[in-house]
């Protein structure tokens, strides 16, 4: 927590001086506009830019639930899962349906290694969606994590089944059943996507 402080604090710091990363000045003080721009620059990779723009925002609105989301996506990307994951149960906290958080906070944990605490909000998603392929995905990984092989294998299946010819799913059940002792039922899953 305090390391997102920290972050924050900064993020703060260099918009609080009316300039973004780049030094140019942000369009205004308008928290929407704010948050669009980093949105932009967040879809366009260029993180190093949308997190002080994503503070700017949160200067000017502190409880703004886009500015948390896209700060909080901006620093699961770079490699920040504790202050990601503190951002996402911040938005949770406040909107518990938030699908987009909820995914989220399960790609922290499975970042900072805690498969159990993924997998029970991954088990919340499903519930509520049972073919949500990105979640089907997340929880197989989470389940290799904890080395329960053969469940990861049938929500990558799963997975697949809504989204065929998604090859996160496809590759993940391919490691996973390398992982688990069955190379050769890797090589021929994987095989006709080596080969395109």
């Amino acid at each position: 927590m305090a390391r997102l402080g920290l972050a924050l604090g900064l993020a703060v710091l260099v918009s609080g001086c009316g300039l973004d990363a780049t030094g140019m000045t942000a369009r205004g003080d308008n928290y929407t506009t704010t948050v669009q721009e980093a949105g932009e620059a967040r879809q366009s990779g260029d993180v190093d830019r949308a997190i002080p723009l994503y503070g700017r925002a949160l200067q000017i609105q502190p409880e703004g639930y886009e500015a948390k989301s896209g700060l909080a996506q901006a620093y699961l990307s770079t490699g920040m899962a504790n202050e990601a994951a503190a951002l996402f149960r911040d938005v949770l906290a406040k909107r518990e349906g938030d699908t987009g958080a909820r995914r989220g906070l399960a790609s922290a944990l499975i970042a900072m290694a805690q498969p159990s605490l993924a997998e029970r909000q991954l088990d919340i998603l499903l519930r509520a969606d049972p073919r949500d392929h990105r979640a089907l995905n997340a929880l197989g990984i989470a389940l290799d994590m904890q080395g329960r092989h053969a469940e990861a294998q049938a929500r990558y299946a799963q997975g697949l089944e809504a989204q065929p010819g998604n090859l996160s799913l496809r590759n993940n059940l391919g490691l996973s059943l390398a992982i688990s002792g069955q190379p050769e039922a890797a090589v021929a899953l994987l095989s006709p996507v080596a080969s395109r």
